[in-house]
């Protein structure tokens, strides 16, 4: 401030607390369990998706047996409520390696997972097929009930769910072509870039039906490529990646 011509400066400071642990978990396997990726719902819900390639893992009491060929995985979706009690826990295997690799939910608590599959998987009432596996999103309710599961040529690497439960993707894809249902990338196929790793960020209904897509792409070759790793949407149409 200024009084008289002089200016005076007043510094206020305060001093941050050292936060308290509310709770915590420990998964029993240290070496092959994999814990990925957690959410947040509007209840306060926390969400935990991963997997393992253990013959079992022990997880807040609860067992889980893998239903994998020796040295495949299966994936695990947990459900904690806001004080750290299971609330349940869903189990996705077959012979095959299958993981879940990112978690998001929306404002009706509904959860949108992405993950890979080994071999033909049946998700809820949705079998999803391919003699080599795939990848795949899928909806889920609050009690972790498949809504749907739908197969994607191009793994992403992360998924968000807006406040209107639309759904962002993003990823990498290579190639001539990039299909999202009605949705198609095209890349000339004299592009120096056709066989490098393209980003791409697409949006999607909460049924799953893609709306839009968008890539990046150069004309200049490389040997890698644009990778997008992850995706955060606003509330207000508008989406970022990184």
């Amino acid at each position: 401030t200024q009084n008289g011509g002089m200016a005076s400066r007043f510094v206020t400071y305060s001093i941050a607390q050292v936060p308290n642990w509310t709770w915590a978990k420990n998964i029993s396997s240290y070496f092959n369990v994999k814990q990925v990726i957690t959410a947040v719902d509007n209840a306060g819900n926390v969400y935990l998706v991963g997997d393992f390639n253990t013959t079992s893992t022990s997880i807040n009491g609860i067992t889980l047996a893998n239903t994998s060929e020796i040295n495949k995985a299966d994936g695990y979706i947990l459900k904690f409520d806001s004080l750290g009690n299971l609330l349940w826990h869903k189990q996705i295997g077959t012979l095959k390696d299958e993981g879940i690799n990112g978690i998001s939910t929306d404002d009706d608590n509904n959860i949108y997972i992405n993950g890979s599959y080994g071999a033909n998987i049946t998700l809820g009432t949705t079998t999803l097929t391919g003699t080599n596996g795939g990848s795949y999103i899928a909806k889920l309710n609050s009690n972790g009930d498949f809504i749907w599961a739908k197969k994607i040529e191009f793994p992403p690497q992360e998924i968000k769910a807006d406040s209107e439960g639309d759904i962002y993707l993003t990823g990498y894809w290579y190639g001539s072509q990039l299909q999202l249902d009605a949705v198609t990338i095209n890349v000339d196929s004299s592009n120096p870039t056709v066989n490098n790793l393209r980003f791409y960020v697409a949006k999607l209904d909460s049924n799953g039906t893609c709306l839009w897509a968008k890539s990046g792409q150069s004309i200049e070759p490389n040997s890698f490529g644009s990778v997008a790793m992850s995706v955060f949407p606003d509330n207000n149409g508008g989406v970022a990646i990184c």
